[in-house]
């Protein structure tokens, strides 16, 4: 895992971008090892052997893999993978469910990232930079606003505050989506949205449900 300077920077300048800094930066780490495994872990043992066990990877990461290319990579894997079709699905014994991706290797890979950069983010916003940096460009999304609610022995005055501002923020949010509803209204349709409007409704689906493959 990163050094707490690596990941306050990360986070800190992830909030410039508007958008839910644990969202943003586990998305990179996550990209990162897509490529990495593909650059490296195709070719380690170890690995290989822990995701033949664990029955390769869940949907939303085959395919993401996948969207990177490299057919040989995939050639090596589900050469493997597809070997233990046949072998397991004809003997009615097998205890193997090829449905089941329950330790997607990459699963693990966020989950653990997003526990690490929720409870730093906690952690961080007792710095009164980290602090003024969230209140006038962050936004959590609301499952990582509800997972700091949720961590265990947290500084209670700490969250209320984190708590409070982003309420703020996700007011006006709403105030931007009901722009979009008042000028999409035969009356007002003269009326230009402004940019914040534009990006409102795309920004309320990442705040809402965060990034697409991260769980709440």
């Amino acid at each position: 895992m990163e050094t707490k300077e690596i990941v306050y920077e990360e986070l800190t300048n992830r909030m410039k971008k508007g958008c839910c800094p644990i969202c943003d930066f586990v998305e990179f780490r996550l990209a990162e090892g897509l490529v990495r495994f593909l650059e490296e872990g195709i070719n380690t043992p170890h690995t290989r052997a822990k995701i033949e066990w664990t029955n390769g990877f869940c949907n939303f990461h085959a395919h993401r893999l996948a969207e990177l290319g490299d057919p040989l990579s995939h050639a090596i894997l589900y050469h493997d993978f597809m070997n233990n079709v046949m072998k397991n699905v004809p003997d009615k014994h097998s205890k193997t469910d090829h449905s089941s991706h329950k330790e997607c290797f990459f699963c693990n890979l966020q989950k653990s990232n997003d526990e690490a950069y929720t409870k730093a983010f906690l952690e961080f916003y007792k710095v009164p930079e980290f602090q003024k940096q969230y209140e006038e460009t962050g936004m959590l999304c609301v499952p990582h606003l509800i997972k700091i609610q949720k961590i265990r022995f947290a500084n209670k005055k700490t969250v209320k505050q984190i708590v409070d501002t982003t309420m703020e923020k996700y007011e006006a949010l709403n105030k931007h989506l009901s722009e979009i509803k008042r000028k999409s209204d035969y009356r007002y349709t003269d009326e230009k949205w402004t940019e914040a409007e534009k990006q409102a409704w795309k920004n309320a689906v990442d705040t809402f449900n965060s990034y697409p493959g991260i769980s709440p």
